[in-house]
């Protein structure tokens, strides 16, 4: 998780405690980007824990 950051701002998701993958494209979001749907292919996001 080191080198993942947020599709939509940028943010490095290394130091947070919660992210969000899309199941169907795998982008990641920050908790406050996150949507229930991807902004890029409309799929399902999923909560990964720490």
């Amino acid at each position: 998780m080191a080198n993942e950051s947020c599709a939509k701002c940028c943010k490095r998701l290394a130091g947070i405690k919660r992210w969000f993958q899309c199941a169907k494209c795998g982008a990641w979001f920050c908790p406050s980007c996150m949507d229930r749907f991807c902004l890029f292919c409309k799929g399902a996001v999923e909560e990964k824990a720490h």
